[in-house]
């Protein structure tokens, strides 16, 4: 409870800085977790036409479906709809083009619910990259103190 409280704190107060790399840049939002949540909602905020900074602590984005967890939960095909949506075609139609779309791995995804962790990070990098305005890093944990004014990026 305290860590989540710890988090809550740090997203707050590290959301009003300036991230400067070479030159000083504004971000309307920043959004600290590069999982399948972060990814989304930077995508649609960068679709939106806002400035987004994704941070990930990690070396890698896209948390557990990118990281060996590929199963996704879900309550049935109807309620699926928006980002996930179009991951989720984009899921069938890697598998469709790359194996056949009469192919055992077509069958396997599960109408794209269903992705080997390897291809959801391939997927997750292509949507990110259609939106310029939203820029990822990753290998950046958070230290959260009273002193600092700003997130350096090198």
């Amino acid at each position: 409870r305290l860590l989540s409280l710890y988090f809550i704190a740090a997203f707050i107060f590290i959301s009003s800085f300036t991230i400067k790399s070479n030159s000083s840049s504004d971000f309307d939002l920043i959004i600290y977790g590069a999982t399948p949540s972060g990814i989304m909602a930077a995508i649609n905020a960068g679709r939106m036409g806002h400035a987004v900074l994704l941070v990930e602590e990690y070396a890698h984005i896209g948390g557990l479906m990118t990281g060996g967890l590929s199963f996704t939960d879900f309550i049935s095909f109807e309620v699926l709809g928006g980002e996930f949506k179009n991951y989720t075609d984009r899921v069938l139609a890697y598998y469709s083009q790359k194996y056949g779309p009469d192919s055992q791995q077509v069958t396997d995804c599960h109408d794209g619910i269903h992705a080997e962790p390897h291809v959801t990070l391939q997927i997750f990098q292509e949507m990110i990259r259609e939106y310029p305005n939203v820029k990822v890093v990753t290998r950046l944990g958070v230290i959260c103190n009273y002193t600092f004014l700003s997130i350096r990026i090198f």
